[in-house]
């Protein structure tokens, strides 16, 4: 899930629309491949659905799946999905019907195979899913983690205490400043909701709908936003800050990303 090379940035708007099919579910949606690991098929992906797009049966997804609501509106089942809202759906669950009210953008991971769960699949119960959270309405956790600079606060959407993989919105205020070079022993995979932040040389400025993915051990910074800056953000493991500045180790060197 986790094996998709260095992508340092990418400007997700300069992507075309491209047709998307998923058995199980109705034609008519669009994608933006940002990512995939060859190795098992994990993905992340912008999704357009058309305004009056729907299913019209629950739909048990072959490997798990999360939804972010980048913009528009969508139902599901009977739940208004807006701007900001969040879902988990493990490995066989049920994701109820689904109905596009308006045009609607969302980043999806799949962590593993498109497609549906064999009929006699089961979801595990070690993996419990996350039902609608609207990350508009949760508290700002500031400074969860130690080491980066004030000014930064986090939301929390999904964490898995056994890996300590975790999903959150993390944002900073304008004129937040890391003058430092950090790197972190996790992946880390990040899109830009709003704002922009300056990732330092030589990457530079990522800006809204921007995307990377980044393996452990890659040094980034100094970081600066002027104007403030909100992401969505994942990690493999429970984000830890390093501000040294050794040579990763030999079989952590970078390689080009997949897409």
């Amino acid at each position: 899930m986790w094996e998709r090379g260095y992508i340092p940035l990418l400007d997700t708007r300069r992507l075309p629309w491209e047709p998307f099919a998923v058995v199980g579910l109705s034609a008519g949606l669009e994608h933006k491949l940002l990512s995939r690991d060859p190795t098992d098929e994990a993905s992340t992906r912008l999704v357009r659905f058309p305004v009056g797009w729907r299913t019209a049966t629950t739909f048990r997804p072959a490997a798990p799946v999360h939804l972010f609501i980048v913009s528009g509106r969508l139902l599901v089942g009977d739940a208004p999905f807006e701007e900001g809202c969040y879902t988990y759906v493990p490995r066989a669950a049920e994701l109820p019907p689904l109905r596009a009210v308006e045009e609607t953008v969302v980043l999806w991971f799949w962590d593993g195979p498109l497609g549906q769960a064999d009929p006699l699949a089961m979801p595990d119960p070690a993996d419990p899913p996350v039902p609608r959270l609207d990350s508009r309405e949760l508290p700002w956790v500031m400074g969860p983690t130690e080491g980066p600079a004030a000014g930064l606060g986090w939301k929390m959407l999904r964490h898995v205490p056994a890996t300590g993989e975790s999903v959150f919105v993390a944002a900073m205020l304008p004129y937040w400043r890391e003058p430092r070079v950090e790197y972190h022993a996790c992946v880390e995979e990040s899109f830009k909701l709003l704002g922009e932040m300056d990732l330092g040389p030589p990457t530079g400025v990522m800006e809204a709908y921007g995307y990377f993915f980044r393996p452990p051990y890659v040094r980034h910074g100094p970081m600066l936003t002027r104007c403030g800056t909100m992401s969505l953000i994942r990690t493999s493991a429970w984000i830890t800050n390093f501000y040294e500045d050794p040579p990763p180790p030999p079989d952590l060197r970078i390689s080009p990303g997949t897409r």
